[in-house]
């Protein structure tokens, strides 16, 4: 399906404009409007939690591994790793394996498993 380009359009006014003239000058005027706007002064202030949450950073065992990967819901899309769950449940037991050795790695080089960068 082909779409027309040259389709008149109103002006801010209520014009109708009907020109190639004058449909570049309102579509430019439109994105110079639409791209040009102020930078925001007042940024959100998030305050800090008032207390810590309950979250180990310890590389999880083969268990919680295990855990998680039977709590997979099969039939969903896979995620940024591309792995869909039925693969990673297909055999449990070598995915837990595999797993376990990369969050061990990625743990001695304090390096993100997701994005394979640096961790401070």
């Amino acid at each position: 399906m082909e779409m027309e380009s040259n389709r008149p359009i109103r002006d801010p006014k209520g014009k109708l404009l009907a020109s190639t003239e004058e449909l570049a000058a309102a579509w430019a005027e439109h994105f110079k409007t639409l791209l040009n706007q102020p930078q925001l002064t007042n940024r959100c202030v998030i305050q800090p939690a008032a207390t810590d949450l309950d979250i180990s950073c310890e590389k999880p065992s083969k268990a919680e591994i295990r855990k998680a990967i039977g709590a997979l819901n099969a039939g969903k899309a896979a995620g940024p790793d591309s792995i869909p769950p039925e693969a990673l449940k297909g055999s449990i037991e070598e995915s837990t394996d595999l797993l376990y050795i990369l969050f061990e790695k990625s743990g001695k080089r304090k390096m993100s498993p997701e994005t394979g960068r640096k961790v401070i």
